[in-house]
């Protein structure tokens, strides 16, 4: 790429993030000042209530039956009656550098290009029977489009991120193949993601089996429960290099367990609370270069309050075992890992302003890490999302030597067929 071309990309990223973040103090700004407006009788027509009451951007500006909303709809509804269940999407990331490692441009050294691209096949057959409802398949494929990998420790610039069979039963979804572990928060709504993502505990998929179920003994409660085992590692995650054993080569986890429980009250027509617990439990095995083979046991503890359009909520993890003879974070062979979560959403149509704060604290040797990420979510379609982030991540390692990992913008659209 020539530094033209790279400085007009630059430049037309940074006025875009502009923008985005332009849009969201316009609209909040109509809405304060409508607030104030006497009622006319246009009110209920007016475009800060579309807004409120719309799911896309699109759906306010031009009405529900806008071109770029019902194309989708026909071109799901057209798969549908063609019996045709697959879907294709990508992330097209732009960085902005305020400071850190990583220079401007669209993806950065290492991961240059399209963060990742993404085919995603759900065939299903309902059986109706008393024990089997339902059967089918569920696979997502990512590539990327040049050389990087991923993840350094990865095998291929193509990978299966999931891919399982699974049954429909009274008793809940049985699934077996590539699953991702349900431990902690299925994630934070920032596209970035958190310490627990970076340390491989969130969308981590492995090998193995899970029992995936709701049980509904009041109106009011629910309870979602998760039992897996894994036989088999994936070597597929977001870690980064010496976060956990398979994001070096002689390491793997093996016959892992997990197990998470989610009690949900439902304390008003549009408030709710929920709080999880999940443990996990696994084998380490370790060639002869990486020591002795060991194990991993971790348990989290959720919480999640949502009302109307707000969302609060926080998470704390912990590891026992050595993970990672060099960890990226203390820089040697911690054998206790701490990792806190906490964030806060407010979703106004298809706006969401959202901000969350992770933190890592390694435990002999010791080194911590911060990783904030204030951001906001348009759903421009009902197929196309905009990120706008702030990311600032800092880590310090046993010797108290502190590195920036990231300051920078980041712009991501989102979008799937």
């Amino acid at each position: 790429m020539s530094k033209h071309s790279l400085m007009h990309r630059i430049n037309g990223t940074a006025l875009l993030i502009a923008r985005v973040l332009m849009l969201g103090l316009v609209l909040h700004s109509t809405a304060a000042l409508a607030e104030n407006d006497p009622p006319t009788p246009s009110s209920p027509d007016s475009f800060l209530k579309r807004l409120g009451n719309s799911k896309t951007l699109s759906g306010a500006l031009f009405g529900p039956d806008n071109a770029w909303d019902t194309t989708f709809e026909g071109w799901q509804a057209w798969k549908k009656d063609h019996h045709l269940p697959i879907s294709i999407g990508a992330y097209n990331w732009l960085h902005v550098n305020n400071g850190g490692p990583a220079p401007s441009g669209y993806g950065v050294p290492g991961l240059r290009g399209t963060y990742f691209w993404y085919v995603d096949a759900d065939p299903q057959v309902s059986l109706n029977g008393d024990i089997i409802q339902s059967v089918g398949v569920h696979v997502e494929l990512r590539f990327r489009d040049t050389a990087d990998k991923f993840r350094p420790f990865f095998d291929h610039t193509y990978w299966f991120y999931e891919a399982y069979g699974y049954a429909d039963t009274q008793h809940g979804r049985i699934k077996a193949g590539r699953i991702w572990k349900r431990f902690g928060l299925d994630w934070d709504d920032t596209w970035w993601g958190d310490v627990q993502y970076f340390d491989g505990l969130k969308l981590a998929p492995d090998d193995g089996f899970s029992w995936e179920n709701t049980w509904h003994p009041a109106k009011t409660f629910k309870l979602d429960s998760f039992v897996q085992y894994f036989v088999a590692p994936s070597n597929i995650s977001g870690s980064l290099v010496g976060a956990n054993p398979q994001s070096v080569t002689g390491s793997s986890e093996r016959n892992v367990g997990v197990i998470r429980v989610v009690p949900t009250w439902q304390l008003s027509d549009d408030s709710s609370l929920a709080l999880g617990i999940s443990t996990l439990a696994g084998e380490i095995q370790n060639t002869a270069a990486r020591g002795n083979n060991t194990s991993q046991l971790a348990w989290a503890a959720d919480i999640t309050y949502k009302w109307s359009g707000f969302k609060v909520f926080g998470e704390v993890d912990q590891s026992f075992g050595v993970l990672n003879q060099k960890r990226y974070v203390s820089g040697g062979p911690s054998n206790r890992i701490t990792d806190l979560l906490a964030g806060m959403a407010y979703r106004y149509g298809p706006i969401t302003y959202r901000f969350a704060w992770s933190a890592g604290f390694d435990a002999n040797p010791s080194g911590h890490q911060y990783l904030w990420v204030p951001g906001i979510t348009i759903a421009m379609t009902k197929n196309i999302n905009i990120y706008a982030e702030y990311v600032r991540w800092d880590v310090t390692d046993r010797t108290g030597k502190r590195t920036t990992f990231e300051d920078g913008f980041q712009l991501v659209l989102n979008w799937h067929i």
